[in-house]
């Protein structure tokens, strides 16, 4: 039976666009793949975030992409008041065509928010990020031509006749900047990114390519709707030579208990928009530090038309910790959720 074709013509333009990060509709979890300066933007001491997607799950082997992501600030003795050093450590796993196509990234951040006024409102951020890329396509999980038979259809016994497939790694570097305002009532913020600044390259036995250069401009605004409730909104758009996606996010905030802060049980609900592409609405949960989400794309493009190609799920989770009570840290920033 047949399991699926991989045409080799395609070969360099499937890479090409899959070496890049993980893509993702929401960001909440994820920031620093929009904009290494987020790293550190949060209350607490340390943050840790993860974001999951099935894209495409109707076909049989459908793509999935998973990150974790941990957070801490650092030397806060020895900065400013208001200032916050953070670093951070990254994973993700992409796979695809039952494994046949494998992207892992291991790496780290480092951001630095210096405070503009006195009263720590206004911060100027500044990112770098460091990965280490691996791909990996294995042809021994993918069907070719010619293992098909005349009348007897796929055998899996015969020889591909392409090898077992190759594996290739280089490290990646990426840069942002991040201006935020947040006080109790308002928070703002606008920052750029820039990754694959040294174009890392994919080696293949027939050649090589290196991955263009991906920019990232991003800005949100949330502000109280009540003494309670909030609106989240968000913009991003994000360029290179193989992406062009631009999404729109709003979200509600609906306070359940009546407290404020980490005291706070929060009902988030609302959308992604990504033009041209999809529509995905969201549900979320927020208890204090601890956080969770779920969206499913609905996909508004051309690819609509394929009935196996119409959507992906995708599962967010945050926690922050925090030192004792009487620290600094635990009320650095005046802001509890931000909508990346």
């Amino acid at each position: 039976m047949l399991r699926k074709l991989f045409i080799v013509p395609f070969l360099v333009l499937f890479l090409e666009v899959n070496a890049q990060e993980p893509s993702f509709t929401q960001y909440l979890a994820t920031p620093n793949l929009l904009n290494p300066a987020t790293t550190g933007l949060y209350n607490g001491k340390y943050q840790f975030q993860s974001n999951f997607k099935n894209q495409w799950s109707q076909v049989m082997y459908p793509y999935l992409t998973g990150v974790i992501d941990a957070q801490a600030h650092v030397l806060d003795g020895s900065i400013g008041a208001n200032d916050i050093f953070s670093v951070g450590l990254l994973g993700s796993l992409d796979k695809s065509n039952d494994g046949g196509f494998r992207k892992s990234q291991v790496g780290g951040t480092l951001s630095y928010h210096k405070s503009l006024d006195a009263d720590g409102f206004n911060h100027l951020g500044i990112g770098v990020q460091a990965i280490y890329n691996n791909t990996t396509l294995d042809y021994t999980r993918l069907t070719f031509q010619s293992q098909f038979q005349p009348y007897i259809g796929y055998d899996p016994t015969i020889n591909n006749g392409e090898g077992a497939g190759f594996s290739t790694g280089a490290f990646d570097f990426s840069t942002g900047v991040l201006y935020s305002y947040l006080d109790e009532e308002i928070n703002a913020y606008l920052g750029a990114g820039a990754f694959h600044l040294n174009h890392p390259p994919i080696q293949m036995p027939t050649g090589s390519f290196s991955i263009p250069t991906r920019l990232t401009f991003h800005g949100g605004l949330s502000f109280p709707t009540n003494e309670l409730d909030r609106l989240y909104s968000s913009l991003s758009h994000q360029r290179s030579t193989v992406t062009n996606l631009t999404t729109l996010g709003i979200l509600y905030g609906k306070n359940l208990n009546g407290l404020l802060d980490e005291d706070a049980n929060e009902l988030l609900f609302g959308g992604f928009l990504r033009f041209k592409d999809a529509f995905t609405p969201y549900l979320g949960y927020r208890k204090g530090g601890i956080s969770g989400g779920i969206s499913y794309d609905i996909t508004t493009s051309e690819l609509r038309k394929a009935g196996n190609l119409n959507g992906s799920l995708e599962v967010v989770f945050q926690i922050r910790l925090s030192e004792p009570a009487n620290s600094e840290q635990v009320k650095k920033l005046k802001c509890n959720f931000t909508l990346w």
